[in-house]
């Protein structure tokens, strides 16, 4: 068991949901910053609910050991281009600003399988503009975590990754050969990776790719 408190951005998301729930089980204390509630309680979570996560700031991040953000959304869910970068790049890259001015120093953050600045998605562009931004930060221990497609139950349906997810589940033996790491992967094993990754380095899934930066003089 362990005292640690970790804090969780895109708590009520798909991976975000199974993250504080495997860091509850792992013992860790839990604290969650989003606009609505988890839809479950536990003597270890706290949540801190906000109007926009334009209201975070330092006090939020007081007695933090490691930070984890899950934030994402879709354009269409977004409405317009503006819309989702704030909720892509803009709030992530805020909550790690925080997390480096505070001086925490472990910081994990959800990007994409396949982001480019050359892909034609803006998504996939936002992405990787998220990416390059973290590692200027320059915080002590930075791991970007980036899946495939998700699969798993969502409290908002997206019509393109249910279709996804009934037709790679009829065939997922088949597409782990033809897809290799672009294969799709359950939430679960993502907010896996996301915990291994800081207490031990390791990462359970090839189908995930982590992009880690650790200052130097860190293990």
């Amino acid at each position: 068991m362990t005292s640690e408190l970790s804090l969780v951005f895109g708590a009520t998301g798909l991976v975000g949901t199974e993250l504080v729930k495997l860091l509850l089980e792992k013992g860790n204390k839990v604290r969650t910053i989003g606009r609505r509630k988890i839809g479950f309680n536990h003597r270890n979570l706290e949540e801190v609910i906000l109007e926009s996560l334009d209201q975070m700031d330092a006090s939020h991040f007081m007695s933090v050991t490691t930070v984890y953000c899950c934030l994402g959304t879709t354009i269409k869910a977004a409405k317009t281009q503006e819309a989702f970068r704030k909720v892509d790049y803009d709030y992530p890259l805020r909550a790690a600003q925080l997390t480096k001015e505070i001086g925490i120093r472990k910081f994990v953050c959800i990007s994409a399988k396949g982001s480019s600045v050359d892909s034609s998605f803006f998504y996939s562009r936002v992405k990787v503009e998220l990416e390059r931004d973290l590692f200027l930060l320059s915080i002590d221990e930075l791991f970007i975590v980036k899946p495939s497609l998700l699969l798993g139950e969502r409290a908002e349906f997206r019509l393109v990754e249910a279709i996804g997810q009934i037709f790679s589940k009829s065939i997922l033996p088949v597409l782990k050969f033809t897809l290799g790491t672009y294969c799709p992967i359950e939430a679960k094993q993502v907010a896996l990776t996301m915990w291994e990754v800081v207490n031990d380095g390791l990462h359970s899934s090839k189908n995930i790719q982590v992009d880690t930066k650790r200052q130097s003089g860190l293990k």
